[in-house]
């Protein structure tokens, strides 16, 4: 008889602890259902462009949907020559600089891009007519060299401080992250209400 107590005993203890359990997990999921992802609104303005067209005007933003790497993606020129891409998350910016050397004016198509957040890494390209382009890896957001004291890379780091400071590029990317996170601000505000 003994035994049977035993096992009724913890049969009870463990009927109790399942059901509060259960109950946890079911409060948890409600409340998750509930919830906005505050780092969805990029993607939602993918999705539903017409709903932030009003939104992207009045901050004097040009947004499209653009196809990169065979997804959709958000491009929004916010300068005269600056454009972000997004998908959802910062792809890359482009940069159009004129540039004078030894008398002579060049248009350089500078690109921040393979942007990694982890590691919190970016790559810095520059192009130009009559000319080679460089790239350079930096470290986000102060753009600090990864490898400064290695030759032709520090020729190439050079190459771009003459084009463009780390100021300006700093400047660059977090304007382009501060606006998507205004894009996700945008879209709890759009949510709340519904």
């Amino acid at each position: 008889m003994k035994k049977y107590r035993i096992n009724i005993f913890c049969l009870l203890i463990l009927l109790i602890l399942f059901s509060a359990a259960l109950l946890f997990t079911k409060n948890n999921v409600s409340k998750e259902a509930g919830s906005l992802n505050i780092n969805a609104g990029v993607q939602d303005a993918i999705n539903n462009l017409d709903q932030y067209a009003d939104y992207f005007k009045d901050n004097q933003w040009n947004a499209e949907i653009v196809t990169y790497d065979d997804k959709e993606c958000l491009n929004i020129k916010f300068a005269s020559d600056v454009e972000a891409l997004y998908g959802p998350d910062l792809i890359k910016i482009n940069n159009k600089i004129l540039y004078q050397y030894y008398g002579k004016e060049y248009i350089v198509n500078l690109e921040i891009n393979n942007i990694d957040l982890t590691k919190k890494t970016a790559r810095v390209s520059t192009e130009y007519n009559g000319g080679y382009g460089t790239t350079v890896c930096y470290y986000l957001p102060d753009f600090y060299d990864m490898k400064p004291d290695w030759g032709d890379y520090l020729q190439a780091d050079l190459d771009i401080k003459k084009i463009i400071s780390k100021e300006e590029l700093k400047e660059l990317y977090c304007t382009a992250e501060q606006m998507k996170e205004m894009i996700n601000n945008e879209y709890m505000r759009q949510n709340q209400t519904k």
